[in-house]
């Protein structure tokens, strides 16, 4: 920072070519501020008078009698022409000033800044000094202290999506035999474990999750990473892409998603106004007796008996154990 002291006025002014009385200073408490003094008359920087001691010094204002919360006497006489800057480094961490701005270690009664009158004056040896007008000099408060704890950064919206979301990447289209198309080939060494991953592999669209601990892999329900085999890839949840559906005579054909209705349901042929919904549905049978289950994983089974006798709808656990069950006559 440059001050620049008209000697004519005996003010600061804003600069040497503009003789406008300044009537602000600002620092920042904590610091050793660089300061730059130039002395000029009608526009022309000159040196003060050969021995002289200049000094700086900060009270608060309206104290006159009181102690300096800064003072400095230590500037360096200008060595070079034609600028005759005076330097020196003022330090404004002192106890006055944390005083002054209430640096107590409590949060609730810190001041912003506060304003402080302020002078230069000079003398050579033990002849009166020279000062020039007072003014203003606002310290505001440091926000660095060095004592801070460092802030927790926030996830970003990909991690925030992979601890609490499915997490879906259509570039994903195999599970194992590494590389950026396959579940194998996710780096997973800094992945918390829970992470859910939906993986397309047509003709189905299944949900892994990442657990802890080291595990065989079995294809389609335990698949290893490539970076860290202390984690494994568990099947959750698969919805098949097509779905074998009842008929008079068993099980016929296969639902496709064209046969599907706006909402995501399926008209019986036999059963005009009933509708299968066909959301969340994994029902892998072979015929309209066998059921194939994915372990620990609640299906949606629809069966359909021979002879034209019943249909029936059945929830069913992982040992094939039926929770609900919902027939009807046909």
């Amino acid at each position: 920072m440059r001050l620049t002291v008209d000697l004519q006025s005996l003010q600061l002014i804003i600069s040497a070519g503009d003789r406008k009385r300044l009537s602000l200073v600002e620092f920042k408490r904590g610091d050793s501020t660089p300061l730059e003094v130039q002395f000029v008359r009608a526009g022309v920087a000159e040196a003060l008078p050969e021995g002289s001691v200049l000094s700086f010094g900060l009270k608060e204002s309206g104290k006159y009698d009181g102690d300096f919360a800064v003072f400095f006497d230590e500037f360096a006489a200008p060595t070079a022409t034609p600028n005759f800057i005076y330097a020196g480094t003022p330090n404004f961490n002192t106890e006055e000033l944390d005083d002054l701005l209430f640096v107590d270690g409590t949060s609730a009664n810190d001041k912003a800044s506060v304003d402080l009158m302020g002078e230069f004056s000079w003398a050579v040896g033990e002849a009166d000094p020279v000062s020039i007008r007072t003014f203003t000099c606002r310290v505001h408060n440091d926000v660095i202290r060095g004592d801070e704890g460092t802030p927790l950064p926030l996830p970003s919206p990909e991690d925030w999506l992979a601890a609490h979301g499915i997490v879906y990447d259509p570039a994903i289209i195999g599970l194992t035999g590494g590389g950026a198309t396959t579940l194998d080939g996710i780096e997973v060494s800094d992945v918390a474990a829970g992470r859910l991953q939906a993986v397309f592999t047509a003709p189905r669209f299944a949900i892994y999750r990442l657990n802890n601990g080291a595990a065989t892999e079995a294809e389609p329900t335990v698949v290893v990473p490539d970076d860290d085999a202390t984690k494994h890839w568990g099947l959750v949840s698969i919805l098949a892409a097509n779905l074998k559906i009842p008929s008079a005579d068993g099980w016929f054909g296969t639902l496709e998603a064209d046969d599907l209705t706006a909402d995501r349901t399926y008209q019986l042929p036999d059963r005009p106004g009933t509708l299968i919904p066909f959301i969340n549905i994994v029902a892998n049978t072979t015929d309209n007796a066998g059921l194939s289950l994915v372990s620990g994983v609640f299906k949606l089974v629809m069966r359909h008996q021979t002879a034209n006798t019943w249909h029936e709808l059945k929830i069913v656990d992982s040992s094939g154990t039926p929770t609900l069950s919902i027939s009807s006559a046909l």
